[in-house]
């Protein structure tokens, strides 16, 4: 979660990881309740990362360019496999309510302006620049 604190953004996050003996690197994919229940097996070891992070300021430029450019409500879900696709929502709350909300599994689906169809790009890849931010843990 992105928030203003006294005019600095900053991200609260949670995020889950499976760590097993056959990979080197920690699996990032799974759910909460999955990296929960590999603390129950043998060969596995679940952790639930949590932090904050405060923003540089051309990442908050970013965030808040999309914010203003997506459109309101749309939910572009997807049926179906879809091999090495990373499901991405953005919601914006005002005093506790979702005020505007995109998902996506590509961002090529989404409607944008024509003048800001640079962040096209900048949306496909935003789970790992939030990744970069948070860390590699």
């Amino acid at each position: 979660m992105i928030y203003e604190d006294e005019g600095i953004l900053k991200m609260v996050y949670a995020k889950p990881q499976i760590h097993t003996w056959h990979f080197s690197e920690p699996i990032k994919m799974y759910t909460f309740k999955a990296a929960k229940k590999a603390d129950n097996h043998a060969a596995y070891i679940g952790k639930i990362i949590t932090g904050m992070r405060r923003l540089d300021d051309d990442f908050g430029r970013l965030i808040t360019d999309i914010i203003n450019s997506i459109q309101d409500d749309c939910s572009l879900e997807r049926r179906g496999a879809c091999i090495d696709g990373v499901f991405q929502v953005i919601r914006v709350y005002s005093e506790g309510k979702t005020v505007k909300q995109v998902s996506f599994w590509e961002a090529d689906r989404i409607t944008l302006p024509a003048e800001k169809e640079y962040l096209r790009e900048a949306l496909d890849d935003l789970y790992i620049t939030v990744d970069k931010i948070i860390g590699g843990y």
